[in-house]
């Protein structure tokens, strides 16, 4: 039996099955948050996170363990999970509006502070640790996030600051045929810096204010290779599931599941692992989870730039996605408007922004006048309600400023040059 060809079906059938047909159209949310210290800023125990997460259930229902250890909650409407230093994650299901979404986030974080009143702690929604080191981070108990963090001590030079440091808003959007999928995946790798940046909400690293931009972006171009970045098939002509499916089946695992068991494999690739038997289901979800793109399929297109913000933020990040990515004619106009484009170009995009910022230029030309004509074209699309949640960001990008760069201006006012 030719194993190869089974199993890139089976990962092709997989991303067919994400296939939504003509049903209206959902978002899926995520938004991380660092569970800290009032008093010095400092990240919260797995313990004392655990307990947070407890008190979400009536009566221990629908708490969620592994080996023991309490690593999340779910309910009808959103879960919890922990991410590697106990980053408290909040999965929002998938909503056909904006006001669903924002209902629920809302009750997801009045209940979060409800529960925080009366502890020393309170939460945080930055794309980085406010306060603490990273390598005074301990991982949360789950095996899988032990073997990932010894196997990026040797992919790449920031696998510990990613894990235990970053905090990310995720946005989902569904696809109605491989053609759909094609052009939002392409889309959103192409943006995905103008993203990174319209959202940077990264003033601090390591403890003290970063002089850079995008920092998140900066830790992810450095984690490791194989599996981070833009799809490096993306681009090319003949992109589609099979394309992406090769791409997963031809890259290292890290870690795979066989028989319930994690077995740690390195950079022995997926395909060799699976040369003599067929993949799962299981298995096939968890080989795509093991993979951190710019932008990543699932049974949806998963776009991972943004920084975790408050709620406005979040809610208006949601809506420009949603009106950018709303019909064909949109997708159109934007790759009209941006041209034919590289991933040099967007590599070299990238680290123009991350010095330059608001200044810099990307695709060329200056990201300013790219970053006016998504807001102008998302604008055309929205109803009264969907321009009241757009407005947070058309005010900060119309006055060229970044939450991260609010936050800095902040500190240099009160003379602060760091926060140790």
């Amino acid at each position: 039996m030719d194993y190869r060809k089974a199993n890139i079906k089976k990962l092709i059938d997989y991303f067919k099955g994400g296939i939504k047909g003509n049903v209206k159209p959902t978002l899926g949310v995520e938004v991380e948050h660092f569970i800290i210290d009032k008093e010095t800023g400092l990240a919260a125990p797995y313990e004392e996170v655990a307990g947070i997460i407890e008190k979400f259930s009536s009566k221990g229902e629908g708490l969620i363990y592994d080996e023991g250890n309490l690593l999340g909650f779910d309910c009808e409407e959103f879960s919890i999970s922990l991410e590697p230093a106990s980053q408290f994650e909040i999965s929002i299901s998938p909503q056909r509006t904006i006001m669903d979404i924002h209902r629920i986030y809302k009750g997801f974080l009045d209940k979060l502070e409800a529960i925080l009143k009366n502890t020393p702690y309170t939460y945080s929604v930055l794309g980085y640790q406010p306060k603490s080191r990273v390598e005074d981070l301990k991982l949360i108990p789950k095996e899988r996030y032990a073997l990932m963090n010894d196997h990026f001590k040797t992919s790449g030079t920031m696998g510990i600051n990613m894990m235990r440091g970053t905090g990310s808003t995720q946005v989902s959007i569904d696809y109605y045929c491989e053609e759909d999928f094609v052009k939002k995946f392409r889309t959103a790798s192409i943006l995905g810096p103008i993203f990174s940046l319209i959202t940077d909400n990264s003033p601090i690293f390591q403890g003290e204010v970063y002089p850079l931009n995008l920092l998140r972006t900066h830790i992810w171009n450095n984690v490791d290779r194989d599996r981070c970045n833009v799809v490096p098939c993306a681009l090319n002509d003949d992109f589609g599931f099979e394309a992406y499916a090769e791409y997963i089946y031809d890259s290292p695992a890290i870690l795979l599941m066989d028989k319930g068991e994690v077995v740690y494999t390195g950079y022995k690739k997926i395909s060799e692992y699976y040369s003599e038997r067929e993949l799962t289901e299981e298995e096939i979800e968890h080989i795509i989870s093991m993979f951190f793109p710019d932008v990543r399929l699932k049974s949806y297109v998963e776009i991972r730039m943004a920084d975790s913000m408050e709620l406005k933020y979040v809610l208006s990040y949601v809506t420009l996605i949603k009106l950018l990515f709303s019909s064909w004619e949109v997708l159109k106009d934007i790759c009209q408007y941006i041209g034919e484009v590289s991933l040099e170009a967007i590599e070299k995009g990238k680290l123009e922004l991350m010095e330059k910022g608001y200044q810099g230029r990307i695709y060329e030309r200056p990201v300013s006048e790219i970053v006016d004509y998504l807001m102008e074209r998302a604008l055309k699309e929205a109803d009264i309600q969907e321009k009241e949640y757009l407005a947070p960001f058309i005010k900060l990008t119309e006055e060229r400023k970044t939450l991260a760069s609010m936050e800095k201006e902040k500190y240099i006012n009160e003379g602060i040059k760091g926060i140790k």
